[in-house]
C-alpha cells in the first residue's frame, strides 16, 4: 500500500470495500484475509489503471517492507540463511501463500506454493513474492547481474514481456510451480551486512509475530483452503483429517 502511496494513489481508495483502515495494516500482526487480499489486488490495478502493477510492486520491494524479517535477512550471515529464514518466519509476513527451499546439485530453488490465497489473486501473490526476491538477492550479495531463472503456474499476462525486462533473467508461464532458481554458490558469499546479535534479536521479534499467526486466523485460513481443495464439499471428520 505503500508503495501505491508514492505512485499518488490514495490508501482509501486501496481498501475501499476491504473493510480495512491504514493503522489496522500497519501492525507487526497484521495478515489480510484471502477476500480482502483479492479485493485490495483488483483496487490496486483499478486505482493504478495498470495490469501489471502486482508486477512492478514485487520488483520494488525491499527488505524494509518485510519488518523485523527483514531486518533478520540484512543481518544474515549468508543469502543462503537469509532465505531459510524467510522460509521458516513467511507466515508473520502472509498466510496467503508457502515457501519451500530445495537445493537441486549446485542450484538453489525457492518455490510459492498457494495456501489461503484464492486462485484468481494467486498471480498477484506470486508477483509481489518471486520478483522480490531478485531485487533484495542482488541487493543482499552486491550481484548486480545475479543469474536466475523463474517459473510462473499460471498462463503468460499480456504484459510478459514486462517480466523479462524488469528482472533480467530468464521466464517461463505454464509451469508445473512457481519457483526461482539461483546458482547455489551465490547464496553461500558471506554478508557484508552481517550481525549475529541483530539478527537474533529480530528473530525474537519474530518468533512472537509468528505465535499469533499459528493461532486464530491462521486455523480458519486453513480450513477455508481445505474447503477450495475439496471442491467446497468435505465431511466434518474428512476435514479434521486433513487439518491434523
Amino acid at each position: 500500500c505503500e508503495l501505491l502511496g508514492k505512485q499518488g494513489i490514495a490508501i482509501e481508495e486501496v481498501l475501499q470495500n476491504t473493510g480495512l483502515t491504514e493503522h489496522q495494516i500497519k501492525q507487526p500482526e497484521f495478515r489480510f484475509s484471502p477476500e480482502q487480499y483479492e479485493t485490495l489486488a483488483g483496487n490496486a490495478k483499478r486505482c493504478s489503471g495498470d495490469p501489471a502493477i502486482g508486477l512492478k510492486l514485487g520488483v520494488q520491494l525491499q527488505l524494509s517492507s518485510h519488518g523485523f524479517l527483514g531486518f533478520a535477512a540484512l543481518s544474515s550471515a549468508t543469502a543462503r540463511d537469509a532465505i531459510e529464514m524467510a522460509v521458516k518466519y513467511v507466515k508473520t509476513r502472509t498466510l496467503l501463500a508457502s515457501l519451500n527451499f530445495l537445493i537441486e546439485g549446485d542450484t538453489a530453488v525457492i518455490q510459492v506454493k498457494r495456501l489461503a490465497a484464492s486462485q484468481k489473486s494467486f498471480p498477484f501473490v506470486v508477483e509481489n513474492i518471486l520478483p522480490s526476491f531478485i531485487t533484495i538477492g542482488r541487493f543482499l550479495t552486491g550481484e548486480t547481474e545475479l543469474q536466475a531463472e523463474l517459473d510462473f503456474s499460471f498462463p503468460a499476462p499480456e504484459y510478459a514481456d514486462l517480466y523479462g525486462q524488469l528482472l533480467n533473467c530468464k521466464v517461463r508461464f505454464n509451469q508445473p510451480v512457481s519457483q526461482i532458481r539461483v546458482p547455489l554458490a551465490v547464496l553461500q558469499t558471506p554478508l557484508a551486512s552481517a550481525n549475529v546479535q541483530s539478527a537474533q534479536a529480530a528473530l525474537n521479534e519474530c518468533d512472537k509475530i509468528l505465535a499469533i499467526a499459528n493461532t486464530g486466523n491462521n486455523l480458519a485460513l486453513r480450513i477455508h483452503h481445505q474447503f477450495e481443495l475439496n471442491n467446497d464439499i468435505a465431511t466434518l471428520e474428512q476435514m479434521a483429517s486433513q487439518l491434523n
